[in-house]
C-alpha cells in the first residue's frame, strides 16, 4: 500500500477476495501423502474408510500445505501479472494506483477462474478503504490510516468498562488485554501504550486483586481510558512525508511555591517570529489532582502545563512537528513513554496523548536545565510580566483543562 504510493504518487485504491471453503479447494496429488478419514456407518454398523481427495480443515499439515499453493497462488499474481497482490492464508488483496486498480481487479479474478477457486462474493471489496488483518485500512493523499473497525471498538469498549466493575476474573482479564494490545495498533500515538502497562502489571499480581475484591486502582484507571480511547481516539497514520511538517516550539514551567503554570509557544521562521504564552495560577482542586504528596504534585504539575498548552493552541498546531522543551526529567519521561507510575501523574499523562491524538501532532520531548528554561520566571511571582519581556503575546485561559481527569482519577 505504502510501496504503491510512493511510487506513483497517487492514493492507490484497494480490492479484496476471500477464498470459499479454501482449503477444499485445495487438491491432494497422487504423490502426497495418503490420507484415510474413518467415519461410523450407522446402517452397516462398521468402520468405512475414505481418501482424502482435499486438504481438510483440521487434518495435521493442512494449514501448512494449503499456505504454499496460496503463497504461489500470489507469487504468480505477482510475478507473471505485475500486479501488487498479498495475501494472509486465503484473503487476497491488492493496492493499485486509481487508473490500474479495476485492470487488476479484473486480472485478479480471471486467474482464480481459470484455476477454478471460488470466492465469497459476499466478503469481497473494492475502494480506497478496505478491511485487512482485522483492522481497517484508509488510502488517504497524506498517506496511509490504520484504525480499528467499528463492529469492534464499541463492544470492545463496553468489555473493558464490564471488566473494571466486576471481580477480578484471571481468564476474563487476560482476554480482554490480548484484545487490548492487538487494538492498539490502530490508535494514533502512545495513547494506547499509556493504559496498557497498568493492566500488564495488574494481571500479575491477579491473585491479590481476587483476594481484594476488587482490581487495583491503577488497573480501573486504564480500563476507563481505553474505553474513551477506543471510542474517539484518532486512528494511526502513517505519513509518506519525511519531518517536513511545520515546526513548532513549546516550552513550560510550573512552580509550587507560587501555584503557578506557564507556558509558550513560538512559531520559528516566521517574521518576526510568532510567540503566545500564559501564566495561570493554579487553583487548590487541580493541586489535588496531582498528587498527595509534594513530590507527586510537582511533576503532576510540570505535566499539567504541556496538557493545557495543547488544549490553548492544539488547533493552531495541527499536524504540525512539535518540540516541547521541560526542566522536569520525571514529567517528560512520563511523556516519553506513555505512562507514570504514579497513577496522579499518569492521568495527566494520559490527557497529554489524548490531546496529541486528536491533533495529529508528532512530538519530541527534550530536558533543559531550569537556569536555562526561558519560562522559569514566567512560572513563579513574574508571571505575566516575564512573558512580555520574552516578546511573547499573553493570552487569558483557564486554570482548568476540558479533559475530565476525574474519569480516570483513582483517589
Amino acid at each position: 500500500m505504502v510501496a504503491s504510493q510512493l511510487a506513483f504518487g497517487e492514493p492507490p485504491v484497494g480490492s479484496k477476495d476471500d477464498l470459499r471453503k479454501a482449503y477444499h479447494q485445495v487438491g491432494r496429488g497422487l504423490t502426497a501423502v495418503r490420507v484415510v478419514q474413518l467415519f461410523w456407518d450407522p446402517q452397516r454398523r462398521e468402520l468405512v474408510g475414505r481418501d482424502l481427495l482435499s486438504q481438510d480443515f483440521g487434518t495435521g499439515g493442512a494449514v501448512a500445505n494449503s499456505n504454499i499453493v496460496f503463497r504461489c497462488l500470489r507469487d504468480i499474481l505477482y510475478r507473471w501479472f505485475f500486479i501488487n497482490a498479498d495475501n494472509y492464508f486465503d484473503d487476497y488483496w491488492t493496492w493499485e494506483p486509481p487508473w490500474s486498480a479495476s485492470s487488476a481487479r479484473f486480472v485478479l479474478r480471471e486467474v482464480l477462474q481459470v484455476l477454478e477457486y471460488d470466492v465469497k462474493e459476499a466478503k469481497s471489496e473494492h475502494g480506497t478503504q478496505l478491511p485487512l488483518l482485522g483492522l481497517v485500512f484508509t488510502s488517504r493523499k497524506e498517506g496511509p490510516e490504520v484504525g480499528n473497525r467499528s463492529c469492534r471498538r464499541e463492544p470492545l469498549a463496553r468489555e473493558c468498562e464490564e471488566v473494571a466493575r466486576s471481580r477480578p476474573q484471571a481468564g476474563q482479564a487476560s482476554s480482554c488485554i490480548g484484545r487490548l494490545v492487538f487494538a492498539s495498533r490502530g490508535l494514533q500515538g502512545k495513547a494506547g501504550a499509556h493504559a496498557r502497562w497498568p493492566l500488564f502489571d495488574a494481571l500479575g499480581h491477579v491473585e491479590a486483586a481476587q483476594h481484594a475484591g476488587e482490581w487495583p486502582p491503577q488497573a480501573r484507571v486504564a480500563l476507563r481510558l481505553w474505553a474513551h480511547l477506543l471510542r474517539r481516539a484518532r486512528p494511526r497514520s502513517l505519513p509518506l512525508a519525511s519531518p517536513a511538517a511545520p515546526v513548532a516550539i513549546l516550552y513550560g514551567d510550573a512552580a509550587l511555591s507560587s501555584q503557578r503554570a506557564a507556558a509558550m509557544l513560538v512559531f520559528p521562521g516566521t517574521a518576526p517570529e510568532v510567540r503566545e504564552g500564559f501564566s495561570v495560577v493554579l487553583p487548590a482542586q487541580v493541586l489535588d489532582q496531582l498528587g498527595p504528596c509534594r513530590q507527586h504534585a510537582i511533576n503532576g504539575a510540570k505535566t499539567w502545563w504541556i496538557a493545557k498548552a495543547l488544549e490553548v493552541w492544539g488547533d493552531k498546531i495541527r499536524s504540525h512537528c512539535l518540540y516541547c522543551f521541560g526542566d522536569n526529567s520525571a514529567a517528560l519521561a512520563g511523556c516519553v513513554r506513555g505512562y507514570s507510575g504514579s497513577p496522579h501523574v499518569a492521568c495527566v499523562v494520559g490527557a497529554v496523548h489524548e490531546l496529541l491524538c486528536r491533533r495529529d501532532i508528532r512530538r519530541w520531548f527534550e530536558y533543559v536545565h531550569s537556569d536555562s528554561n526561558p519560562l522559569d520566571a514566567a512560572s513563579r511571582e513574574e508571571g505575566e510580566n516575564a512573558l512580555a519581556k520574552l516578546g511573547a503575546k499573553v493570552v487569558k485561559v483557564t486554570p482548568t483543562l476540558s479533559v475530565d481527569l476525574s474519569r480516570y482519577h483513582v483517589c
